[in-house]
């Protein structure tokens, strides 16, 4: 094969990629910029500039960063009893959150604690996705039937309020939740090579068009600010700097392992190294830079990782490909976005994160190891119960305790 060719054959992989995840990256960063609490146009602008940051310093040309469900909720537990959403107060504070869990980040890769991260044992990773993807679920299940939750990352209370108001269930949007549901998992069977959700978004928008579903109460996205990311200026005091930190070393945590998992995992199937340091530098840069263009905190995404990966991205020319297409989006296409149901943007993230949670994985930590299955399910139990940092604190909690209590036993039989 000439080098010509060669060169062809990256190309061709990185435009099928690029425009592939600019397709899924679209409709998730609104979607996850609703679960945040923020407006739409947040989880666009996240999906930009900070992953252009990343592509300048980052190790793997496969991780796609940008906005992921996880965090959002993160985000949405951390702000909320702090500041009320749709105010200018909480967009300050979520500002103030992403340059924190940037420089924590970036302050823990000088630290080489990116070495240190990969020893977190699987049982308190797992147990805390799949906690989070349960409670990511039951909120979209509200938005779904359009019961309002009081508590958000409690799964019990927000279960409770469904159960105790079913008279008050929406009927069409919940029958179009079923509906596109059904779509859904029909297009990811028949065009599995395709971008299903955004084909789902564009048949919802003509239904709402054709049958004006939206004079019906079908929730819309609204009007969208037109225009690249605009720069700002994080008001840092004191009092927001003080209140965000817990969660931003939360986010900044979790936001790291979930990178560095879907790219390791990558960079084994593809036969490079991927350095752990780099990664959490990377990612620090990009949350730092993304607090001054209106971005929430960024992470890469298992499923946009997933499919650019399999959609033949060979170098970061892919991202920077779906960077370009969402930075198009925002100038000339925002009037469309406005007519997007959300009803339809929770069951894409719905089925998304469903796939989070790994029933058999757990049987088999379970049946393998006691302890390491103890681990697992405490972290899943106090985080669908308390939320979602305090799921974490406690899995890491016990398994350093389980680890030094090995330990001991280990040095007295020696």
């Amino acid at each position: 094969m000439s080098f010509l060719s060669y060169k062809k054959d990256y190309l061709k992989g990185d435009i099928s990629s690029g425009l592939v995840v600019a397709t899924l990256v679209i409709p998730q960063g609104i979607a996850y910029a609703l679960i945040a609490g923020l407006p739409p146009v947040i989880g666009l602008y996240t999906a930009t500039i900070p992953v252009l940051i990343y592509l300048l310093f980052g190790s793997s040309p496969h991780v796609s960063i940008g906005p992921v469900a996880i965090i959002s909720i993160l985000i949405y537990s951390g702000v909320t009893p702090i500041a009320a959403i749709g105010t200018t107060e909480y967009m300050e504070y979520v500002l103030v959150l992403t340059v924190l869990v940037g420089v924590i980040q970036f302050l823990l890769s000088s630290m080489k604690f990116g070495v240190i991260v990969e020893y977190v044992p699987h049982g308190v990773i797992s147990g805390f996705t799949s906690g989070c993807a349960v409670i990511i679920s039951m909120n979209q299940i509200s938005e779904m039937v359009k019961i309002p939750l009081y508590d958000r990352s409690n799964m019990i209370s927000s279960l409770w309020m469904i159960l105790t108001h079913m008279d008050e269930i929406h009927v069409i949007s919940s029958i179009m939740a079923i509906l596109s549901i059904i779509v859904l998992i029909l297009l990811k069977k028949m065009i599995p090579n395709y971008p299903q959700p955004i084909i789902l978004i564009i048949i919802s928008v003509f239904c709402v068009y054709l049958l004006n579903l939206d004079m019906y109460g079908v929730a819309l996205i609204g009007k969208i600010p037109m225009g690249m990311p605009p720069l700002v200026f994080p008001v840092f005091t004191m009092e927001k700097i003080t209140s965000m930190i817990p969660i931003a070393i939360v986010i900044a945590f979790i936001g790291f392992i979930e990178t560095f998992a879907i790219g390791k995992v990558i960079a084994k199937k593809e036969g490079y190294s991927l350095r752990s340091n780099t990664e959490l530098k990377s990612l620090g840069l990009a949350n730092i830079v993304g607090g001054f263009f209106s971005a929430m905190p960024v992470a890469g995404g298992f499923s946009r990782s997933a499919v650019n990966y399999s959609s033949g991205a060979i170098t970061k020319f892919s991202s920077v490909l779906s960077v370009g297409i969402v930075l198009v989006s925002l100038i000339y296409l925002t009037s469309l976005f406005s007519f997007i149901p959300k009803v339809v943007l929770s069951t894409i993230i719905l089925l998304s994160v469903i796939k989070l949670i790994d029933v058999k994985e757990t049987a088999e930590i379970l049946r393998n190891n006691v302890l390491d299955g103890f681990i697992l399910l405490s972290t899943f139990t106090v985080t669908i119960i308390a939320g979602p940092k305090f799921g974490l604190v406690i899995g890491i909690l016990l398994s350093i305790l389980i680890g030094m209590r090995k330990v001991n036993i280990s040095y007295i039989e020696n």
